[in-house]
């Protein structure tokens, strides 16, 4: 679900570093903060999630935590490649490559609890 959320803000922040492309440096400054904030957002929509899970119960299908990071791992690599010229260009767009950068990480995280959980069924080491 995390992972889900998280590549929907990606691409919202992506449409509006494009759109920024064309306008005065105030929208790209506005742009840069855009990802902070909904990333806020959803870390407290997931910590609400997490204390739904541990109250109601939850187990995670290693399985399917393993097919589900692997899709957004590539695509964040991908992203991540091409932003990699980027990184040191405007404040949108170093904003949107730091954001990516991160995603890479946590995209290994998920994918090492759904091994982890897929070879032990310790359901512990779900992310959330």
């Amino acid at each position: 679900m995390a992972d889900v959320l998280d590549m929907l803000t990606d691409a919202t922040a992506y449409a509006i570093g494009l759109m920024a492309v064309t306008r005065g440096m105030r929208f790209k400054q506005y742009s840069a903060r855009w990802p902070s904030v909904t990333m806020m957002l959803l870390s407290a929509g997931i910590v609400a999630d997490i204390v739904r899970r541990f109250l109601s119960g939850s187990e995670p299908v290693g399985a399917w935590v393993v097919v589900f990071s692997i899709l957004p791992l590539c695509v964040n690599v991908t992203v991540l490649q091409m932003l990699s010229r980027y990184r040191k260009g405007a404040v949108h767009m170093r904003a949107n490559w730091i954001c990516t950068r991160v995603d890479v990480v946590a995209n290994f995280i998920v994918l090492e609890s759904g091994l982890v959980v897929l070879a032990t069924g310790v359901v512990c080491a779900d992310p959330g």
